[in-house]
Parts: C-alpha cells; structure tokens; sequence
C-alpha cells in the first residue's frame, strides 16, 4: 500500500500555529489523520486531534482559541463534552474539528517532533489507540486503518490484541473484538470519500479479515 496521501496546506498552517503556542508543549498530535500523514498515506483525513495528560484549564481553552482567531480564520465554534474540547473551524471551502482529549494513559513509546514542530504519537501507539477505538465503537475508519496496518506492517490480530493491553491494561475478549471489525466492515461504504482504493472494497476486507479472524478465534479454543 503506497503513501499518497499528504496533509493540506490549511492543516499545516494550524498545526505550526498550535506548535509555536504555549499549549503546543503540553499535547500531542494522534488520531487517524497523524496516521495518515506521518505514517502510512493510505486515506484522506482531515480533523485533527490531540492528547493531553492533564485536562484542560480555563485559561488554556482561551488560549486554543486565541491562536485559531489570530489565523484570521473565518469562523471557529467551541464545545466541550466531559474531558474532550472541540473547536470547529470554518474556512472558505470547508470546515475541520480540533479535539482535545484527557487521555491518563502511559505511552509505549516516546512521541517524536513532526516537521511542522508538533509532537506526534508513536505508531505503536496509534495502533493500540486504533485497536481500543475499534473494540468500542466498530466505525469504518478504524477498521481501515487497521486494514493498513496490519499489510504495512505485517501484523496479526493477536499482535493488535497484545498492544491494547500493554498500553490499556485491559484483555480485550478475542470474539467481540472479531464480531466488531465485522460490524464495521458492513459500513465501511459510508467512507468511500476518503479512500483511494474503492472499488469492491468490503469484498476486499471480508476476503483478508475472515482468515485471520478464524485464526485468531482457533488460537483462543482450549485444547
């Protein structure tokens, strides 16, 4: 699976402001766009996400906001739910979420500085963040990611599964972890938008999932 997809020069313009800012120390850039941009390319994405150890005080979602409105960008819209932050920002042609997450979890490896001076997530981390974000919700992006994964790196279900706990400290159950990236699969037609290779493409996941998934279940069977 070749790299073909790069971040747009408006998300750039935001990361490097978001870096050059006082709260660019204390996050780190993850989710399915850094996997995409700094890791593998293998689909279009476009919001942007950060972890912070600590959540937010009032003074930092200001200063969120401060740097987005010093962009001279045409609107930005706020909202916070528990510990996650959201900042909606509207351009001429379209808009993109920034979201803020508390996330209290050690890292299995150190985050490395990307180009644009921001802290990005270790792939080992986005893989066990992809793998816990698939267990709970089964939305076709994650599967996806996985998908590309796992032929990037030549991983196994199993290896996915171990990552989760090391970093989580949770056993994640082998048989809804499968029932779930089938359920996602069923959907992975809602983002067709993003992907670049579309044709037949739940075939294309059924036919490379299903093996593994019956390899995975056989290993967990008592003998």
């Amino acid at each position: 699976m070749s790299k073909k997809f790069s971040l747009p020069a408006w998300q750039k313009t935001i990361l490097k402001a978001i870096a050059t800012s006082d709260i660019g120390k204390i996050i780190v850039w993850g989710g399915g766009t850094a996997l995409a941009d700094m890791y593998l390319g293998h689909r279009r994405s476009f919001d942007l996400d950060f972890f912070v150890d600590n959540p937010l005080t009032n003074g930092e979602v200001d200063s969120i906001l401060v740097v987005l409105r010093d962009l001279n960008i045409k609107k930005v819209n706020y909202k916070q739910e528990k510990n996650r932050w959201f900042y909606f920002v509207s351009d001429k042609n379209s808009e993109i979420k920034l979201e803020f997450v508390y996330y209290p979890f050690t890292r299995l490896q150190k985050p490395k500085t990307t180009e644009y001076g921001i802290k990005v997530e270790s792939l080992t981390d986005l893989i066990a963040n992809k793998t816990f974000a698939l267990y709970e919700r089964a939305e076709p992006k994650d599967v996806y990611d996985l998908y590309a994964i796992m032929q990037n790196r030549k991983m196994s279900l199993e290896k996915l599964l171990q990552l989760a706990h090391k970093k989580f400290g949770v056993d994640l159950d082998p048989v809804y972890f499968t029932a779930q990236i089938t359920k996602a699969i069923e959907k992975v037609d809602l983002i067709k938008v993003l992907l670049f290779e579309k044709d037949d493409l739940r075939k294309e996941l059924e036919n490379y999932f299903v093996p593994k998934i019956k390899q995975l279940v056989l290993k967990r069977i008592p003998r």
